[in-house]
């Protein structure tokens, strides 16, 4: 035999061959790679998650605002509080206007005025006040208020989820005191 068939006989014999383990492994890293490193066998929903059991610690800050979960976001007004109906703040998404009150009402510097201005057959607004519930249907409007502001909650009915969180207080009380009707309104559903 000559020498460079001794030597490559001898070579050879000292190359194995690969496992199968090592072939399927190889030929996943291939795949890996050429897909971009990773997939997924489907999309973890909220029922895939045990109640409880992400806390703020697993968040990382910043990771999660209002904005994204909820789709909503801060409005703020003022309005002279003595001044009839003028605009506090409004959401046309939602066809909410939230106004002064009634200058001819006895302590309508204290109330405002929840407008829905959704056209007819439009959403039905539930406005929640200390335990009361009142419908103001499309087109039409509510007083709410006294003394102590308004801490009210406004659902949208049979349209698209929307709903607000509606906290206002006149600034009327005191000497010196600016006399606005000043609102925050939490909203949250769809843009």
């Amino acid at each position: 035999m000559p020498a460079l068939g001794r030597l490559e006989e001898a070579f050879m014999s000292k190359i194995r061959r690969p496992s199968h383990a090592t072939v399927v492994a190889y030929l996943a890293l291939v795949v890996a790679l050429g897909t971009g490193g990773a997939w997924a066998a489907g999309e973890i929903r909220s029922k895939d998650i045990a109640k409880n059991a992400v806390r703020a610690k697993h968040i990382r800050a910043g990771a999660v605002t209002a904005k994204k979960l909820v789709h909503g976001g801060t409005l703020y007004g003022r309005a002279p509080a003595a001044a009839d109906q003028r605009l506090i703040l409004s959401w046309p998404k939602m066809g909410l206007r939230v106004r002064t009150g009634d200058t001819d009402v006895p302590d309508g510097v204290f109330q405002v005025r929840i407008v829905n201005a959704n056209p007819p057959n439009g959403a039905t607004f539930w406005v929640t006040v200390g335990g009361t519930i009142t419908p103001v249907e499309p087109g039409d409007s509510a007083a709410f208020g006294a003394l102590g502001g308004v801490d009210a909650r406004v659902v949208e009915n049979g349209g698209a989820g929307r709903m607000v969180r509606l906290d206002c207080f006149a600034n009327v009380l005191v000497a010196g005191d600016d006399g606005f009707m000043q609102c925050t309104a939490l909203t949250a559903g769809p843009k």
